[in-house]
């Protein structure tokens, strides 16, 4: 079993067929990290893609096949691009997004 975070999670099939499998998303993650991000950061630099909001950035890298647990990357991304509005942009949202749920956590606790 592969592990990410604190939680163990299995592809599924045979042990060769979870080792291909495996192997294909960490070269699905490898590309992202290092082609598709970056390149993404470089676009926002040179204004060809311009993200206003956190709902903008999300549908772009959405758009781009980025998830947002990705927002640590491109916030990297873009301080070495460098895209100052993208990385205060991206930090912006990951600060929104831990706060929501930080909040729902408290609302779930009293009632």
């Amino acid at each position: 079993a592969a592990r990410r975070g604190d939680q163990a999670w299995r592809l599924g099939g045979a042990a060769e067929e979870e080792a291909a499998d495996l192997r294909a998303v960490e070269a699905a993650a490898a590309l992202l990290t290092e082609r598709v991000i970056p390149s993404f950061a470089e676009r926002c630099r040179d204004l060809e893609l311009l993200p206003l909001d956190g709902a903008q950035l999300a549908a772009q890298l959405h758009q781009e096949g980025v998830n947002l647990r990705y927002l640590g990357r491109v916030h990297a991304a873009a301080a070495a691009a460098p895209a100052p509005y993208l990385r205060d942009l991206a930090e912006r949202e990951m600060v929104a997004r831990a706060a929501k749920h930080v909040v729902r956590a408290a609302l779930r606790r009293t009632g």
